[in-house]
């Protein structure tokens, strides 16, 4: 007698392999329905849609529910760049650690373990979700540098770091400077974040606002001490303007004492990189400097980003302390 063999369909319908779409996100055909993880929470946040939010949290939804790429709804709100709802979703408890919902929601049994469930819940609630990263290594403060908008910047720094390693290719600072939002660059320093920084795929953020000749951007970061030689390894910022064609910020990077006779790492100097006809002018034409340019320098240098701050203490003329803050 022949056996015979049913071939059951496991799925209902053709596997789509086609990618999912969800503000940006890849979302994983394969982990049972495309939106499971995602919350009407966390579209309501995205879309900046404040009633609706306002409604959910009402009905009871978890301000800190993440999805399965570490998103919440403070990262969905920080990425459309919405003040009011981020500002709602922090006043409802938006500063609990990412990983109390996980705790909670995925591991149930891990609270047995524990006599008392509320010393669990009283030691996750010292984290703060203002500073949760997700998959892709985006905090909110990253994404509300993207988005641009100072208001939002100004709040999340309320409760979380600025020092907080933000993403695997990028920070804050460097998503502000690249995209030429100056207010946000200029917050984010005033809070203390170190304006050389390098990051090793793209180098400072002087270096990435040159590539993207956001000349506001370049002006603010050279006033508040970044060193005009920082760039990406030996390529520094005034071979990237040369490069990019950015004649306004090579004008800038000259002014602050960069040096044109520097080659990076192709043996090439920022002359040899551009062939817009103003820039090579600039470059041919900047002689030495004058002693008042050396001694601006030396003490700006000498000072850092931190002395800068406290020039009034050196209790120079009026005149000679606008000179030394470019002013």
């Amino acid at each position: 007698m022949a056996v015979v063999h049913a071939e059951v369909n496991v799925w209902r319908t053709p596997w789509d392999h086609r990618f999912q779409l969800y503000g940006g996100h890849v979302c994983n055909t394969l982990m049972a329905d495309t939106w499971d993880d995602r919350t009407p929470l966390h579209d309501a946040a995205l879309q900046g849609r404040l009633l609706p939010l306002r409604r959910l949290l009402s009905q009871g939804y978890n301000v800190g529910m993440v999805t399965l790429d570490g998103i919440t709804p403070l990262h969905e709100a920080s990425v459309g760049g919405h003040f009011t709802c981020a500002k709602l979703l922090l006043e409802h408890g938006a500063d609990v650690c990412i990983y109390l919902s996980l705790y909670l929601q995925y591991l149930p049994l891990f609270c047995s373990l524990f006599l008392h469930k509320h010393t669990l819940m009283a030691n996750i609630y010292t984290c703060i979700q203002a500073n949760a990263v997700s998959l892709d290594g985006a905090t909110p403060l990253f994404s509300a540098c993207c988005s641009g908008n100072p208001a939002l910047v100004s709040l999340i720094l309320i409760y979380s770091s600025v020092h907080h390693p933000a993403h695997l290719q990028s920070s804050p600072l460097h998503e502000a400077a690249k995209r030429g939002h100056t207010a946000c660059v200029e917050l984010l320093l005033s809070h203390g974040v170190n304006v050389d920084m390098e990051v090793p795929s793209i180098g400072t953020a002087l270096y990435c606002a040159c590539e993207s000749k956001a000349t506001e951007c370049v002006q603010s970061l050279l006033i508040s001490g970044a060193d005009v030689h920082y760039g990406r390894g030996l390529d520094t910022p005034l071979h990237a303007a040369s490069r990019v064609g950015g004649a306004k910020e090579v004008e800038l990077l000259l002014e602050h004492g960069a040096d044109g006779t520097l080659r990076n790492s192709e043996g090439k100097k920022a002359l040899e990189l551009t062939a817009d006809q103003s820039i090579k002018h600039l470059l041919q034409t900047t002689g030495p400097c004058s002693l008042s340019q050396l001694s601006r320098w030396c003490i700006r240098r000498s000072l850092g980003q931190k002395g800068l701050n406290k020039t009034k203490m050196l209790c120079l003329p009026h005149l000679l302390h606008n000179y030394l803050l470019y002013h």
